[in-house]
């Protein structure tokens, strides 16, 4: 405590005239310091003491109101409940200059001061967490402007190529995110509450910065209710559940049976999990070797997102991964991106082989089964997994990021998935990761064009084949020379001021379509050899 007292002491304290170096520097971190010094004082310091009113009355509740009071009174008296709750809010931050952006206090702590009895009724803990934002409003992308200002500052005090070098990476840690810090309000106090006070503290230091606290960004103990949606999808699935349960016992108890019906056991959990781990050798229309890459692209891809999620939560050494985007060790991480194209190319390659060999057979297709093969194939699934997102997911855990990092905002854009164009709403919050499902049936709707041309006409075709590549390269190309993204895609460029156009370049079918066709023309070539119109002559290895 006498620590947190000298140091609070020490940034608010006013400096001699002489120390002009040593005051720009406290002007500069005062903003990262602000709600930890500010609630400090306001506790304890008799300059905000004498100010205490004139803040609280901020507050539009009050209940939350008698609540704050009764809350700073606990913590003068030194009441055990009352100590909690300030020691479980961020203090003076640590890791400044490893540009270390979320302070998160103690969530646990917090949630464990439980039915604290006043004059004004009982309250609980409650954690929430604030963005610091500018003077305007801007939390994200302008906040590396706001820090622009002071790093003159830090050069006038400090010299040499360490301070330059971090002066670099503080632009680009800014640049992707705003700063977090959390505290433990009454639970009687909304967001709005929470918000007000804290701008009214932070008022008392400084105009330039202020707090941004969201609905959502507060939790008690008790956690989120459940609506009639998420009780509608637990009924649904528990009754999938029963279903699945009665097909796998009547197929287990039928299996010599002659009455045994085969559609009481489409649903069956034997019979099906049988099926899907099958080594067997299947017919000559499987393409056997694509399972590997199959395998090697899947791998690559959770990699990718495994380094991609963890740049995401809150970190206490951006300096070192700084450091590390610059190094030669992180392309085999930032070149997974491409990864995504391995899929786009098997995508073609067997819609193209598919369809050749279905019209060498029937020596025609029937586009009204091609189409709704397609959509029972993937609504169905789709549906469920979006019925889940759009009511359980944000429910199944909780914590002091858990809203910042993984929301899911499905009630107004559900049809952009259920229609299949997400990839052209990336930056909504909604099952991001069906993109590449939007783009590869917008895809598969336009391939008959391409394909029935292939067959009629195999010199057009390829021209036609030709003149895609042409275009999906270029596209990406100009899109990226136009808006000026690095290549390769970086996570960080997705957090940045050039979000939009990134997702953009990133999911978009104009975009996409170059791998795509090198997997029709791919299959086209694998039909013709396996038909004899084409040879290809390799060498046979011989055992010694």
């Amino acid at each position: 405590m006498a620590s947190w007292l000298l140091l609070v002491f020490f940034l608010a304290a006013p400096l001699p005239q002489e120390s002009v170096g040593l005051n720009k520097f406290t002007q500069l971190i005062q903003p990262n310091m602000i709600i930890p010094s500010g609630m400090m004082q306001m506790m304890y310091g008799s300059e905000l003491e004498r100010r205490k009113e004139q803040i609280i009355s901020k507050i539009r509740d009050p209940t939350c109101s008698k609540h704050i009071r009764a809350l700073l009174d606990g913590v003068r008296k030194r009441e055990y409940w009352a100590l909690n709750m300030a020691d479980a809010s961020v203090k003076i931050p640590d890791g400044v200059l490893s540009l270390t952006t979320w302070y998160v206090g103690n969530y646990e702590q917090c949630l464990r001061v439980q039915n604290v009895k006043t004059d004004s009724g009982s309250f609980s803990g409650q954690h929430c967490m604030a963005r610091l934002c500018t003077a305007k409003g801007e939390c994200v992308e302008n906040l590396a402007a706001t820090v622009e200002k002071g790093l003159p500052l830090i050069e006038q005090i400090l010299t040499g190529h360490v301070v330059k070098d971090l002066l670099a990476k503080l632009k680009v840690i800014v640049n992707t995110t705003s700063v977090h810090v959390g505290f433990c309000m009454p639970s009687t106090c909304s967001s709005s509450d929470a918000e007000n006070l804290l701008n009214a503290a932070i008022s008392q230091v400084t105009k330039e910065v202020h707090t941004n606290v969201r609905p959502g960004d507060c939790h008690t103990a008790k956690g989120p209710d459940f609506e009639v949606l998420d009780y509608i999808t637990l009924g649904l699935f528990t009754a999938i559940l029963g279903v699945i349960i009665c097909s796998t016992l009547y197929d287990v108890t039928h299996q010599e049976t002659s009455s045994r019906s085969e559609l009481y056991i489409v649903f069956s959990a034997y019979t099906n999990l049988k099926k899907l781990m099958n080594t067997s050798e299947t017919s000559g229309k499987d393409l056997r070797c694509l399972h590997g890459i199959r395998f090697f692209s899947i791998a690559y891809v959770v990699l990718g997102h495994t380094y991609i999620f963890h740049g995401m939560i809150p970190l206490h050494n951006n300096t070192e991964v700084h450091e590390f985007l610059k190094s030669l060790n992180s392309t085999w991480v930032l070149t997974g991106v491409f990864s995504v194209d391995t899929f786009f190319l098997l995508s073609g390659l067997l819609l193209c082989y598919g369809f050749f060999n279905a019209m060498t057979e029937k020596k025609s297709i029937n586009y009204k089964a091609f189409y709704i093969h397609r959509f029972m194939r993937l609504t169905p699934t789709l549906l469920a997994v979006l019925l889940i997102h759009a009511s359980l997911v944000n429910k199944l855990n909780t914590g002091p990021i858990w809203n910042q990092i993984f929301l899911e905002d499905c009630y107004d854009s559900w049809w952009k998935v259920l229609f299949y164009i997400k990839n052209y709403y990336y930056t909504n919050p909604c099952m991001l990761h069906t993109w590449y499902v939007s783009a590869d049936t917008q895809l598969y709707c336009l391939s008959p064009l391409l394909l029935i041309t292939l067959w009629n006409n195999p010199r057009q075709g390829k021209k036609l084949l030709a003149l895609g590549l042409f275009l999906g390269w270029f596209i990406p190309f100009t899109y990226a020379y136009v808006w000026e993204i690095p290549c390769p895609i970086t996570p960080l460029v997705f957090l940045g001021n050039k979000a939009k156009q990134s997702a953009h370049l990133y999911t978009s079918t104009e975009t996409r379509f170059a791998p795509w066709l090198m997997g029709i023309w791919l299959g086209y070539i694998l039909h013709r050899i396996k038909t004899g119109q084409l040879t290809v002559k390799m060498n046979k290895m011989e055992e010694n």
